[in-house]
């Protein structure tokens, strides 16, 4: 369902970039309020927050991949000790190997993060600059 929503999301926001750069095209370049610009930018802008909500939907697909293996080999590990089962330290390494990948996955995520935030300052001010 969270994919589905992100899809529907990221599809919208392409749509969106392609028919503000699209519309900019069609602005005559004697407009003296720059407005040609303006939807370019705009455009540009909700193309990369497009490439940006793929890579944050791609992150967390694989974070959250991880964190399931990470929790059944928990599992595996507490059914082990609570029957006294003799068993390797093979769910052990596999729970700390699919802990440090869901970290690596959320650092990831992290950084995209930011880099969303700072595309939406620009929208913010495209949006200011598109008022005056």
């Amino acid at each position: 369902c969270v994919l589905a929503v992100g899809l529907i999301l990221i599809f919208m926001m392409l749509i969106l970039g392609f028919c503000f750069t699209w519309y900019s095209t069609l602005i005559p370049r004697e407009c003296p309020t720059n407005l040609g610009i303006y939807f370019w930018l705009t455009g540009i802008s909700n193309l990369a927050l497009a490439v940006l909500l793929a890579i944050g939907l791609y992150l967390m697909k694989g974070m959250m991949i991880s964190m399931s293996h990470q929790a059944l080999a928990q599992g595996m590990e507490d059914h082990a000790q609570a029957f006294a089962i003799q068993s390797s330290s093979v769910p052990s390494g596999q729970r700390s190997e699919f802990q440090e990948s869901a970290l690596h996955y959320g650092g990831g995520m992290t950084a995209v993060l930011v880099l969303q935030t700072l595309v939406m300052v620009l929208q913010l001010a495209l949006g200011i600059y598109g008022i005056y």
